[in-house]
């Protein structure tokens, strides 16, 4: 009977382990890394940077491998205002033709926040609650 207890209370206690929350924020593009503008605010020169210092790296190249060496830890900055090239005509198998296209990352988004579940087969993902966001000033 106590080993029956003990394997459902570590099934249970397993189960609660797997679940983690995730957002639909939109993502910032900074030079060498990618983070959630929720993560994200606005400097005195009107560019959004990290909330938090990014860990640097010096890369090494060898034949078989890279060695990352890290560095310094800093705040990343971005304009708000970005360009990205979009495939303007498909090919069978690649991109014909390309255009730039000017774009401004949002300043007030919903951000929509899932309970994730993973399982056996699949993760199960359970719709929590909407926050609206705005970009605040860097302190």
């Amino acid at each position: 009977m106590m080993k029956k207890i003990m394997a459902v209370a570590l099934l249970v206690l397993g189960t609660q382990a797997m679940a983690f929350v995730e957002t639909s924020a939109n993502t910032v593009l900074f030079p060498g890394s990618i983070v959630k503008i929720t993560d994200t605010c606005l400097n005195a020169d009107g560019d959004l940077r990290t909330n938090f210092k990014v860990q640097q790296y010096k890369i090494i190249r060898k034949k078989n491998n890279d060695v990352y060496i890290p560095t310094v830890k800093k705040y990343l900055t971005t304009s708000v205002d970005y360009t990205q090239r979009v495939c303007v005509d498909y090919g069978k198998e690649n991109c014909k033709s390309w255009e730039t296209v000017y774009k401004t990352y949002p300043m007030t988004s919903t951000v929509d926040y899932y309970e994730v579940k993973r399982g056996r087969e699949r993760d199960v993902k359970k719709y929590l609650y909407s926050v609206e966001f705005t970009v605040p000033a860097c302190k």
